[in-house]
């Protein structure tokens, strides 16, 4: 639990692993500033998780009826 509450993590706007968490569910990027609210432990939500899965899935099938993927 106190690992979980003072690791860094991967910042999902910047792409850098500056995420911390200053209190619970409140999470502060330090290379960008953005304060963002997540989880307790950890830094993204089952939903964020399963709307960038979508995502990928819809773009996927995008590329294969245009043909860009091979």
């Amino acid at each position: 639990m106190v690992i979980c509450q003072h690791a860094k993590y991967t910042c999902s706007f910047c792409g850098k692993s500056k995420m911390k968490r200053t209190k619970m569910g409140i999470w502060n990027c330090g290379s960008d500033m953005k304060i963002m609210t997540g989880e307790a432990w950890d830094s993204t939500t089952s939903a964020d998780i399963m709307k960038s899965n979508t995502l990928f899935i819809r773009m996927h099938s995008l590329c294969i009826q245009l043909q860009l993927w091979p």
